[in-house]
């Protein structure tokens, strides 16, 4: 579990990286439509980051779910 905690720290760090650099090159863009793509952009990033964050704590879930399973399993074996 200590290796699924480790990538969604990553994925939310790189997320709010994306994100800074999503704007500050926005910021520089000269255009009508700038702003509109920028609110675009940035919301689908925060889509895409959100599932894959969801889908992580999800199997972080599952894993601690499975952990439980077997040690009940194991205890339930020993004499």
């Amino acid at each position: 579990m200590n290796f699924l905690a480790a990538v969604i720290t990553a994925v939310e760090r790189d997320h709010r990286t994306f994100r800074a650099s999503a704007r500050s090159l926005m910021a520089t863009w000269r255009d009508p439509h700038a702003e509109r793509f920028e609110r675009e952009v940035l919301a689908t990033l925060d889509q895409d980051s959100a599932a894959v964050l969801n889908a992580l704590r999800d199997a972080e879930s599952a894993l601690a779910r499975a952990e439980q399973a077997l040690r009940g399993a194991g205890e339930s074996l020993a004499p």
